[in-house]
């Protein structure tokens, strides 16, 4: 019983910390104009992510504890090339599956989309492997939770902060669940911002 409370206790903890990361983003969308505009909705994206950075910062001076959940270390060339390997594979994947005429596939980088692809190919992986992702895993790790249970809520969480496209939730959902076994298994988050990068990078830039 116990046990179950518990869990219960670190779901509830989990989604306000989501919700919070999705109130701040709402706010700075809504404050900017970004539902009206779409690149005022790519940087309104960009400025609340800046703007958690910034509070998460702070927070780390205050307490420098917080410091030692950000888990970056030395990184395996192997494991390096076997994830890009493997990105780019789920990369085509994915690209495939959105347009399966491979005639047509080509590289793009869109002058109308700067912005977009600024926010997400640079940006959001940083900023979802670290705050969306690493952050909240390495929390419930070390409270003993299970890594299937990990996996299976911040996947379900992070996939949602993708509404309203319920294809973006989808992509999201299988690839927070990779990104999340990868670095469960590593505690490392550089391997997952490579993952992620390259998915973005790959997916974003060729159609």
């Amino acid at each position: 019983m116990k046990r179950r409370s518990n869990y219960a206790y670190l779901v509830l903890l989990i989604i306000l910390y989501f919700l919070l990361d999705f109130i701040i983003n709402f706010i700075f969308i809504k404050l900017l104009g970004g539902y009206d505009n779409r690149i005022n909705y790519d940087l309104s994206v960009i400025y609340s992510r800046l703007f958690v950075a910034f509070i998460f910062i702070i927070a780390i001076v205050i307490n420098r504890k917080i410091f030692d959940y950000l888990k970056f270390k030395e990184v395996s060339v192997k494991k390096i090339l076997l994830l890009l390997v493997g990105s780019i594979i789920y990369s085509f994947i994915i690209v495939f599956i959105k347009n399966q005429n491979i005639t047509e596939y080509s590289f793009h980088w869109s002058q109308n989309n700067n912005y977009f692809l600024l926010s997400a190919i640079f940006v959001a992986p940083f900023y979802e492997e670290i705050i969306n992702k690493g952050l909240p895993i390495e929390y419930l790790l070390r409270k003993n939770a299970s890594p299937i249970f990990i996996t299976i809520i911040i996947s379900v969480l992070f996939s949602l902060i993708h509404l309203p496209s319920i294809e973006q939730v989808f992509y999201a959902l299988i690839l927070g669940i990779i990104t999340s076994l990868i670095y469960i298994k590593e505690r490392n988050l550089i391997y997952p911002i490579v993952f992620h990068f390259v998915y973005n990078f790959i997916v974003l830039c060729t159609y």
